[in-house]
């Protein structure tokens, strides 16, 4: 049986790879520290405990036995704070973590990387390419890379690092594009966009975790690989594909807010080697994965209402 310890598991990712691992031969120690996961197993053990607190979580992880980890934790992931001084506290959270494992005998260790390590890219991106970070989240994102890499290599630990482009589902950040698209249409709200003229590369959350689990069975895996979907979009593209779903008779207005700065028009990733060394594919296509957040929403807001009429 594996033994896994999770960081960041009431996040985003963390959550959907709870509820898939819970189906395996697993034992979870799941960190947290302030927010609650509704999930009750006897597969699993909280441990409560911030992971920056270096002493409290070095006396936390000496009691218990893990075989292999994921490190999903992130702190400054919503597009305000990329380039806040909040990145640094991931420098931070990675030390004490490193720390407080050195002496474990570990098999596997996954973490979650960016597209946001590439920079701007006009040609397709693998894996080897450039990294050319514009923000301090993905300046940090490749810091990180650095400190893992070496302490894998140090102590004999495979490493797998998963490059994940435009990831989205139903819970994640509600002003991500298109779950903050659907949810705003759905209520009835204002919206507005750019001109919709980047190319990005969307990748659903159950697509997200089925690599990440498939990194921990397969011993093959080792090193850097881009998480990405087969195709990439326009996000005009993507805007009116929601919008016909919906089936919302008015045009989207697109042009109406301008591009950030930092603006990065176009992400073409390779998946070539995660598909040949884990035999990953993607199951969620971009119209797959829009028609369950919907499914999810519309559900979300019924229950809602039923609730507070």
């Amino acid at each position: 049986m594996k033994k896994i310890l999770i960081t960041g598991s009431s996040g985003f990712i963390g959550r959907e790879l709870v509820k898939k691992l819970l189906k395996k031969n697993v034992y979870l120690y799941l960190l947290i520290n302030k927010k609650k996961l509704k999930i009750k197993s006897k597969k699993i053990n909280f441990i409560r405990c911030s992971l920056l607190n270096s002493k409290n979580l070095n006396k936390k992880l000496h009691k218990i036995d893990i075989t292999d980890i994921i490190h999903c934790a992130w702190v400054g992931v919503s597009s305000g704070t990329r380039n806040s001084l909040k990145q640094n506290l991931n420098l931070k959270i990675t030390n004490n973590l490193l720390s407080a494992i050195k002496y474990k005998k570990i098999n596997c260790f996954i973490t979650l990387g960016s597209q946001a390590e590439y920079g701007k890219k006009l040609n397709r991106i693998y894996e080897n390419s450039h990294t050319r970070p514009l923000t301090k989240y993905g300046k940090t994102k490749i810091k990180i890379l650095k400190k893992i890499k070496n302490f894998c290599k140090t102590n004999y630990i495979r490493f797998v690092w998963l490059r994940i482009f435009t990831g989205y589902g139903s819970g994640s950040d509600k002003n991500w594009l298109i779950t903050s698209t659907i949810c705003k249409l759905i209520n009835n709200k204002k919206i507005k966009f750019t001109a919709g003229d980047q190319i990005y590369n969307f990748i659903y959350i159950s697509d997200i975790v089925s690599a990440i689990i498939k990194s921990i069975y397969i011993n093959t895996a080792h090193g850097i690989f881009n998480l990405g979907g087969a195709k990439s979009y326009t996000i005009k593209h993507v805007v009116k594909l929601i919008f016909t779903k919906l089936k919302i008779k008015k045009e989207p207005v697109f042009g109406q807010l301008d591009y950030r700065e930092d603006q990065i028009m176009k992400f073409i990733p390779s998946t070539s080697k995660i598909k040949d060394t884990l035999k990953w594919k993607q199951v969620y296509s971009i119209s797959k994965g829009i028609n369950e957040i919907i499914k999810f929403k519309k559900k979300t807001k019924k229950i809602f209402t039923k609730k507070f009429l």
